[in-house]
């Protein structure tokens, strides 16, 4: 039993270091835009969600009868449950994963390297004219 609470506390370890050097490697990839919007835009959206929600309870509690009883509560639950289920699924569409930012990063940097490399049409010894040097490796018609 020792042992696999330790084998546990081993992984879970293990994994929580693993997913810190993702969101350190995403850090680093991520040129300073896309930074902002997918770090501290997420964060900013947060705080005006829970803003937002504080406002729809005061707002129940005001305009129903004083004393606040168990309805009132119950009220401002109801309204405020709907609207943070909404809320949550708005984030989860406009910041998607950081996994999924990672793929979609080494997606486009290995795009970038195919772009970039050479094509193997105008290597040496080949029947194709060697592009004119300085436009990039680009043909024009």
């Amino acid at each position: 039993m020792q042992r696999d609470l330790w084998t546990a506390f081993a992984e879970r370890s293990r994994q929580r270091a693993a997913r810190q050097e993702r969101l350190r490697r995403l850090d680093t990839d991520m040129d300073w835009r896309s930074w902002v919007r997918h770090r501290l835009a997420a964060y900013w959206y947060g705080l005006l969600v829970l803003f937002a929600d504080i406002g729809v309870i005061a707002s129940v509690f005001s305009f129903l009868p004083r004393p606040a009883g168990p309805a009132t509560y119950g009220i401002a639950i109801a309204f405020v449950v709907p609207a943070a289920y909404l809320e949550w699924e708005l984030y989860r569409i406009l910041w998607p994963p950081d996994d999924e930012v990672l793929e979609a990063l080494e997606r486009k940097a290995e795009a970038n390297r195919a772009r970039v490399s050479p094509r193997p049409g105008w290597g040496v010894g080949s029947t194709e004219s060697a592009p004119p040097p300085g436009d990039g490796g680009s043909r024009k018609t």
